[in-house]
C-alpha cells in the first residue's frame, strides 16, 4: 500500500510503499517534530494501529517507526440477551486470555460492537451483570471479520 507521510492537501514530505521506508531528511536533532503516517487508503478492515508519532532523533541519527504488527483485526458481532433481545447502550470489554491486554467497547441500540486492532488469539467478552463469553480471532485472519452474534447469560 502507498502511505503518505506528513500529508498537507495533496502533497506530503514522504511515502511508505513497496519502493521501502520513507525518509524525512528535514527533522531537526533533538526538537521533538510530529509524524503522521496517513491510513486513509487503506482498504477497509485494515488498521496500522498508532498513526501518529513524535519523533526526537539525537545529534546524526535516525528514528525508525514501524506501524502495523500482528493486531491487525477490525471485528464486528452483536450482543443479545437469552431471550433474543439486544444487549444494548452497554459498556464491555474483551480481555485478551494470554497477556491480559484488555479492550473496551460499546454497544450500540442493536447489541452491535466493533473492535479494533486485535491479534489473533483467545479473549472473553466481559459485560457487567452477564457471565463472560468466549471470543477466538483465528490465527491468520487480518482485516475485518463479522462474528456471529453472542447471546450472553445474566449473573445471579
Amino acid at each position: 500500500f502507498d502511505l503518505p507521510v506528513n500529508r498537507v492537501d495533496t502533497r506530503a514530505e514522504a511515502r511508505v510503499n513497496r519502493a521501502g521506508p520513507a525518509v524525512i531528511p528535514t527533522i531537526t536533532a533533538y526538537n521533538p517534530t510530529p509524524v503522521n503516517v496517513d491510513s486513509s487508503g487503506l482498504p477497509m478492515g485494515y488498521s496500522l494501529g498508532r498513526e501518529f508519532f513524535l519523533a526526537r532523533p539525537t545529534y546524526r541519527s535516525g528514528v525508525l517507526i514501524e506501524v502495523g504488527g500482528e493486531s491487525s483485526v477490525i471485528l464486528s458481532g452483536t450482543l443479545l440477551r437469552e431471550d433474543g433481545g439486544p444487549v444494548a447502550l452497554r459498556v464491555g470489554s474483551v480481555v485478551a486470555l494470554e497477556g491480559g491486554g484488555t479492550v473496551e467497547f460499546f454497544t450500540n441500540g442493536e447489541g452491535g460492537f466493533v473492535l479494533e486492532n486485535l491479534a489473533p488469539g483467545a479473549y472473553e467478552i466481559r459485560v457487567d451483570g452477564f457471565k463472560p463469553v468466549k471470543l477466538a480471532v483465528p490465527a491468520g485472519a487480518v482485516g475485518f471479520q463479522k462474528f456471529k452474534p453472542y447471546r450472553l447469560k445474566e449473573e445471579g
